[in-house]
């Protein structure tokens, strides 16, 4: 089961994800995890098109 982050963990995660996909000018970005034979999506930043 994964560990979960605690609140300054969560905040420090985000902002480097932020940081990596403005300084590379992407749309979106997410930090992934390996757990033996698991990948996880530990953190996804992006543009989310809304419907109007």
């Amino acid at each position: 089961m994964a560990k979960s982050r605690t609140a300054a963990e969560q905040q420090v995660a985000e902002l480097r994800l932020r940081t990596a996909k403005d300084a590379l000018r992407l749309s979106a970005s997410f930090l992934t995890r390996m757990d033996s034979t698991t990948q996880l999506l530990e953190v996804v930043d992006g543009v989310v098109p809304t419907a109007r």
